[in-house]
């Protein structure tokens, strides 16, 4: 067992597969295990902006020194993801969330949104938009100005969209349900910035979902890899002219 109380990962399908795609795995397992901390995304498009930062800073939280600005603004907390021990704290911070004040999200997930460099009136497309952290991100850096399409191919999921569409009040969102690879050109000339953070196996969530070091299978990403490649070039097709894609994914796998 590892110190976390989970299986040790040296025992797993995945870190065998670890060792022939790195060259140098240790530190990559090193920073593989810790548990994440609690981030978070303040919404500055709401009145009160200033108050949340007011209660997170009061709570411990610190800003995300790299994600600040026009493209999001991140916090993080003193306590591990899903472990706040403070019951006042959890509390508020909850109802901060289901209030649209912020979106709990993690840090790496706020990425793509920066790369993109966005702007106020921009045609977006979120390729894989579920559950919505990334496209309500997406709202703020327009300042909700523009028109987000946020894509969800499961029924289920594409309610999620909804939901965070509402919470957060987010007029420039626009929830559609179509497969990915068969999204239907928008007018010429296309979408200005897309987000295609397509469904992988996970394998780069060891440290919110240790369980994966147990599940995971190489078939796995085989098997995901002809859904991945068609997204990312059906994306490629709705680009307008000088716009930008940003490809991500969960996963490790080649």
């Amino acid at each position: 067992m590892s110190q976390s109380g989970w299986p040790d990962p040296r025992e797993s399908d995945l870190w065998e597969a670890v060792q022939e795609w790195r060259d140098n795995p240790e530190p990559w397992l090193a920073s593989a295990e810790p548990r994440l901390r609690e981030t978070m995304r303040i919404n500055p498009l709401r009145d009160d902006a200033e108050w949340t930062r007011r209660i997170l800073s009061d709570f411990g939280g610190e800003p995300i020194a790299w994600l600040s600005g026009d493209d999001g603004e991140g916090w993080q907390m003193p306590w591990l993801r899903g472990k706040c021990e403070d019951a006042k704290a959890e509390t508020i911070v909850r109802a901060l969330h289901d209030s649209g004040r912020i979106t709990r999200q993690e840090a790496v997930s706020m990425i793509p949104v920066k790369i993109l460099n966005c702007k106020i009136g921009h045609r977006i497309l979120d390729m894989c938009a579920a559950p919505g952290s990334k496209a309500t991100q997406l709202c703020e850096a327009i300042g909700d100005e523009g028109i987000i399409v946020a894509n969800e191919s499961n029924p289920g999921r594409a309610n999620l969209l909804v939901s965070n569409s509402h919470r957060g009040g987010y007029i420039s969102l626009a929830v559609v349900q179509h497969d990915g690879r068969h999204i239907p050109r928008c007018p010429n000339p296309g979408f200005d910035r897309i987000v295609c953070d397509v469904p992988c196996t996970g394998t780069g969530t060891t440290r919110k979902n240790p369980e994966v070091w147990q599940r995971w299978k190489r078939r796995a990403g085989k098997g995901l890899r002809p859904l991945q490649h068609a997204l990312a070039r059906k994306g490629a097709t709705l680009l307008a002219p000088q716009g930008l894609m940003i490809y991500s994914t969960c996963s490790l796998d080649p």
